[in-house]
């Protein structure tokens, strides 16, 4: 990616390289380089979820097909899938009895 552009994941970036063994913090160029390849990465992967979406609506299950032959990331997406489900449920519930606190609250003034 040779073109000049606003780097918005140079800190996400640095952190993971961090977590994944380098030195504190990393080489400035050695953060641009990995950006630049993670992002490269992401494009390639959803210009394949594209290609095989035609011009329908992209569905959460069409970022799987792609992982097809790679049986560990097609079972991690699946998980995070599956986890994100969960964390949408529980918001939904707590939010609900956060609610009913409130109106328990408000009475009870």
């Amino acid at each position: 990616m040779s073109t000049k552009r606003k780097r918005l994941f140079t800190e996400s970036t640095r952190e993971i390289m961090f977590a994944f063994g380098d030195t504190n913090p990393p080489a400035c160029d050695t953060v641009d380089l990995m950006e630049d390849l993670l992002l490269e990465y992401f494009y390639d992967y959803l210009r394949q979820v594209k290609r095989t979406t035609g011009n329908r609506r992209v569905k959460m299950v069409d970022f799987l097909f792609p992982l097809r032959r790679d049986p560990p990331k097609l079972a991690r997406a699946k998980e995070l899938i599956i986890k994100d489900q969960e964390i949408r449920r529980a918001r939904q519930i707590a939010g609900g009895e956060l609610e009913d606190l409130k109106g328990l609250a408000k009475a009870n003034k």
